[in-house]
């Protein structure tokens, strides 16, 4: 189970959304590697050592936050090179993000 309790915390009630944004970019990239769904978005094996994320939008429903988030990363080709050594690709992904009133996070490819 994922939690983004620092997230979930900096989404305003009654005010502007100022910082959300920063926050949730931050929790998201500072996940364990392999937390995200971003093997359905590629072909080839993902890496996960340089990734970024870019919130794109973010509305509370309901009690919940719903965000839709861009995720720059890796993939690794094998055996395209000389050498016959993987070769890696820059790839991106969109992500919906479901932030639950006790902050537990779905992921969702979009």
């Amino acid at each position: 189970m994922i939690a983004l309790p620092l997230a979930r915390a900096a989404w305003p009630k009654d005010t502007p959304k100022d910082g959300f944004a920063g926050v949730l970019k931050r929790e998201i990239e500072a996940l364990p590697r392999g937390s995200l769904p971003l093997a359905q978005a590629v072909s080839w094996p993902v890496d996960e050592r340089d990734l970024r994320v870019m919130v794109m939008g973010a509305e509370a429903v309901d009690g919940q936050i719903h965000a839709r988030i861009g995720v720059f990363f890796g993939e690794i080709i094998a055996g395209c090179s000389c050498g016959d050594e993987p070769q890696m690709r820059a790839a991106y992904a969109e992500l919906a993000v479901l932030i639950a009133a006790d902050a537990t996070a779905v992921f969702s490819p979009l």
